[in-house]
């Protein structure tokens, strides 16, 4: 009897499962050479679960020895791409703060503005403008409502003020054309402050609206590291040797294995031997572990699972790491072979010890 008789229409295999009169099972494979093979009861696997199985997301393998952090998920930078673009978000006390939405079919400004601000904008353009101002990050949005700026010296001037005015505003939008509306209706038309427009005209005054904003890009760090001692520990680190294990790959494929005599700590004794040598200013230790931890996927020793014991006694000469990365090799090509071929991998069912039979 041969599994194929069994199999469902839309199940493929190259070979087949034979099922001896003494309850034995052989896997036969169509491959040419390929000696039968003795297998427990097995439970054939259909092709439509390794299908789902091929469409889950690869995984990517760590290429450092600690994580490295990800500004982008922090809940602050998060709260504040939600308040650039528009979209609800809750507050650093708990509120829960509203997107913020067109005005779309009411009066932008008032009934008797002079330059009918409401009555020159569609909703389709309200619309138009309003997403293509949320869809800019916050300078970009800051360099478009300042093109909408256009400033001229007070026609008028009161001698008695207490304080004059330096520059007078006109405001624009460009739809097709260029228009000129009230500061109220461009607050409604890109749902922006008064204080916001506020902040752009006293920038215009003092010459710097257009300077890029430099909040937490100050370079005022006295005690910095410089990346030339950075180079100089990655430089170091890379003196000593390490190799890639020949097992226990699958999970973190990247890492390499340092002699297990070795500790970050005695690295560092001589790191600081080999600056004193070189003339170079030595790092502290802890900016050491830093860049041992974050630039580089080193471990020290060996995985203690399925090791080699000529491996493990550095005693491996060239041809025996050779032999070692051919059946390496052999067995990755084993196991794309069985995911692409989904019959070629059985398990043993439950049902084996009960000496009964499943496919």
């Amino acid at each position: 009897m041969t599994v194929v008789d069994a199999l469902p229409p839309n199940a493929s295999i190259v070979g087949f499962l034979n099922f001896m009169d003494d309850g034995s099972v052989y896997f036969q494979s169509s491959e040419q050479n390929m000696p039968a093979t003795a297998v427990p009861t097995v439970s054939v696997v259909q092709s439509g679960v390794n299908e789902q199985e091929a469409a889950k997301p690869i995984v990517a393998h760590a290429a450092t020895r600690k994580r490295l952090r990800k500004d982008t998920a922090w809940k602050r930078n998060k709260r504040k791409r939600a308040r650039t673009h528009g979209l609800p978000y809750i507050n650093t006390v708990g509120k829960h703060i509203e997107g913020k939405q067109p005005v779309l079919q009411e009066c932008l400004c008032t009934a008797k503005c002079r330059w009918n601000c409401s009555d020159n904008f569609s909703d389709a353009d309200r619309q138009r403008l309003f997403v293509q101002f949320y869809d800019l990050d916050s300078e970009a949005q800051k360099l478009a409502l300042t093109a909408c700026f256009e400033a001229y010296k007070p026609l008028v001037t009161v001698r008695s003020a207490d304080k004059h005015r330096q520059l007078s505003f006109r405001y624009f939008v460009t739809v097709n054309r260029r228009i000129r509306v009230c500061k109220k209706a461009l607050q409604a038309l890109y749902q922006v402050s008064r204080g916001r427009l506020n902040g752009i005209a006293e920038r215009i005054c003092q010459g710097t609206a257009a300077t890029p904003s430099r909040q937490g890009k100050h370079k005022n760090r006295p005690n910095k590291t410089p990346e030339a001692q950075i180079q100089q520990v990655v430089e170091h680190i890379g003196l000593f040797p390490a190799e890639s294990s020949h097992y226990s790959c699958s999970h973190n494929p990247n890492r390499k294995y340092l002699s297990s005599l070795l500790t970050i700590n005695k690295m560092y004794e001589e790191y600081k031997r080999w600056c004193a040598s070189k003339g170079y200013k030595p790092v502290s230790a802890s900016m050491y572990r830093n860049v041992f931890n974050t630039r580089f996927n080193l471990a020290f020793g060996s995985p203690r699972t399925d090791t080699c014991s000529k491996c493990d006694s550095q005693s491996a000469d060239e041809d025996h790491k050779l032999l070692a990365e051919a059946g390496f090799q052999c067995m990755s090509s084993d196991r794309k072979r069985a995911t692409e071929h989904p019959l070629h991998y059985v398990r043993p069912t439950k049902n084996f010890a009960a000496g009964k039979t499943e496919y």
